[in-house]
């Protein structure tokens, strides 16, 4: 009896000595396995616990939220999202701040207004160095300037390693780590298969297959929209084009009413088979090229040297349907030539 009560005892040590130092971990894992809440209404107020940042000239952005830790030297998260027609009013962007916060973050969500809607005008991601600099001089209260770390999903990845990597150029200081979630090395190679996929099922059956085809969708229609200023001249036309596009990812119905030839081309396009628009794919993404350089760390190689000494996590998914995983090693393997990088690939996690 008094051996097992030692094995007991021991045990029981070990078991305190390896989840006490990661119950932060934990409650993190915990806090996103809760229910994600609706997407907020506009015009509502803040979720508990959030603050509404609305000053772009201090903040680099529009709006942004700040959700304070408890500790006054809590460490901060600034939290990029990828595209989000919500913007930080999405539930999924609310929940997952309430997951860093919940495990001892403080945490800024800064909305990117090009990330939100493809036809707003800017780089995407515009101003991600200005929000940090105003995390680490003490512009945003409740930050502690030299705890801080980035946390990007999906092609807010790209953005995030660009806004840093401009921010240790201009002499920042204080961001010590960046993670990536579902991130892509160069938008150009998932959009091969993006454009080569066939139309998805209207009702989801489950497969991976399905959620690729909808995805493929999603993206298609953003770069499309990303391109047509500039494409289509006739105003008219324009806002036709937007509002079917907006409407539904995959629209099911043609376009009628266009005046143009060129734009009833492209309405026809994005109802055409596969083939077809996978020979147009080039010229789509040319067109999006002021959207697609800024989500592509393989387009801005150079700038990345500038990241020497911040430590980069990848996170990637094996059943990622959007971002294949194979980018999370082409972008380990960019990172590697400057700083320090380490890569999980998951079977719990599809893209972001």
């Amino acid at each position: 009896l008094q051996i097992l009560a030692v094995v007991v005892l021991l045990l029981v040590g070990l078991g305190i000595a390896l989840v006490v130092p990661r119950l932060a971990s934990i409650r993190c894992l915990l806090g996103f396995q809760a229910a994600v809440g609706d997407d907020l209404e506009e015009g509502a107020t803040p979720p508990d616990g959030f603050e509404l940042l609305e000053d772009e000239a201090r903040f680099g952005v529009p709006r942004a939220w700040l959700i304070p830790a408890e500790r006054k030297r809590a460490p901060t998260i600034v939290f990029v999202h990828g595209v989000a027609p919500e913007g930080i009013a999405d539930g999924r962007i609310i929940h997952a701040a309430r997951a860093f916060h919940g495990s001892g973050f403080t945490v800024v969500v800064p909305e990117f207004p090009s990330l939100v809607d493809p036809k707003v005008q800017g780089e995407p991601g515009g101003g991600l160095t200005q929000v940090l600099q105003a995390v680490t001089d003490g512009t945003i209260d409740s930050v502690h300037p030299g705890r801080v770390g980035v946390v990007a999903i999906s092609v807010g990845g790209g953005v995030a390693l660009r806004g840093l990597a401009r921010y240790r150029a201009d002499g920042g200081t204080g961001v010590r780590a960046a993670l990536l979630i579902g991130a892509a090395d160069d938008i150009r190679r998932p959009a091969e298969a993006w454009f080569a996929a066939a139309d998805h099922a209207e009702e989801s059956d489950g497969s991976l297959l399905w959620e690729q085809q909808n995805a493929a969708s999603f993206a298609r229609n953003f770069l499309v929209r990303a391109g047509l200023d500039g494409y289509i001249e006739s105003e008219a036309d324009l806002a036709l084009l937007r509002t079917w596009l907006e409407d539904d990812p995959l629209p099911r119905t043609p376009l009628e009413g266009l005046a143009t030839e060129r734009a009833q081309e492209l309405a026809d396009l994005v109802l055409a088979a596969p083939e077809q628009r996978g020979a147009a794919r080039e010229a789509i993404l040319a067109r999006a090229a002021h959207r697609v350089e800024n989500l592509s760390p393989a387009l801005w190689s150079d700038e990345l040297v500038h990241l020497r000494g911040t430590a980069n996590f990848l996170m990637h998914g094996h059943g990622d349907p959007l971002v294949p995983l194979s980018e999370s090693g082409h972008l380990a393997e960019r990172l590697r030539e400057h700083t320090i990088v380490s890569g999980l690939e998951s079977r719990m996690v599809g893209h972001t």
